[in-house]
C-alpha cells in the first residue's frame, strides 16, 4: 500500500485551483449574447413604441372624462381643445402640441376672461401626431354640457394617434355623439363600422 506524504504532488497550489474562462469559452458566451440581443431588441423596440402611444391615448381619454365630470360637477359647460400655449385654444387639427380642459360658461369653445383653466395636458413627444376628425370634418374642440353630454352639434369624431412608425402602432379614440370615448387598435377600427358615430 502506497501512502503519500501530507504534501504531495497532488496538492495543487491555490493559483491552479482558481481557474478563469478560456478564450474559447468567452467568445462562445459573447456570441450567444449577441444573437439573443439581436432577437430581443426588435421586440423591445415594438413594446416601447406601443406603450408610448397607448399611454398618450389614455391621457386623451382621461382628458375627455375629466371634461365630462367637471361639466356635471359645475353644472356648466366645459371644453377640451388643442393648445400651443397652455392657456388658449389653437385653431388647429393636429393636437400634438397639447390640449387644455377649461370651464366654458358661454359654451363658445373659447377660453374667455372668467373661464377657469382646469387642466393642461402636455404636448406629444417622439414624433407622435394626433388629429381629430371624421368623414372629412376636422374637430377643433369638444364641449360638454352640465348634464354630462356633448353639445347637440357634436356628431362624434375619431382621434388618430400615430408614431412615426405608423401602421399597427396607431391608436384610434372613437368618441360617440354623447362624448364617450373608446380606444381601438387598427384591427378593431376596421371591424368597428361606427367608430366616432
Amino acid at each position: 500500500m502506497l501512502v503519500l506524504p501530507a504534501s504531495s504532488k497532488f496538492d495543487l497550489p491555490p493559483l491552479f485551483l482558481e481557474r478563469g474562462f478560456t478564450l474559447v469559452e468567452l467568445l462562445v458566451t459573447m456570441t450567444l449574447v449577441a444573437i439573443l440581443s439581436a432577437i430581443a431588441l426588435p421586440s423591445l423596440s415594438s413594446f416601447v413604441t406601443n406603450s408610448r402611444v397607448s399611454s398618450r391615448a389614455n391621457d386623451f381619454v382621461a382628458a375627455i372624462n375629466l371634461a365630462r365630470s367637471e361639466a356635471v360637477k359645475r353644472s356648466s359647460g366645459v371644453t377640451i381643445c388643442p393648445s400651443s400655449n397652455a392657456a388658449t385654444c389653437a385653431p388647429v387639427a393636429d393636437w400634438a402640441s397639447g390640449w387644455i380642459v377649461f370651464s366654458d360658461h358661454d359654451i363658445d369653445a373659447t377660453a374667455d376672461t372668467g373661464d377657469e383653466l382646469i387642466h393642461v395636458f402636455p404636448g406629444l413627444s417622439g414624433g407622435i401626431t394626433m388629429v381629430l376628425g371624421n368623414n372629412g370634418t376636422i374637430t377643433k374642440s369638444i364641449t360638454f354640457l352640465g348634464v354630462g353630454r356633448s353639445i347637440a352639434s357634436f356628431g362624434g369624431t375619431v382621434a388618430t394617434l400615430c408614431p412615426p412608425e405608423g401602421g399597427d402602432y396607431c391608436r384610434y379614440i372613437c368618441i360617440n355623439s354623447l362624448g364617450r370615448p373608446r380606444v381601438d387598435t387598427p384591427a378593431q377600427k376596421i371591424a368597428d363600422k361606427n367608430c366616432g358615430n
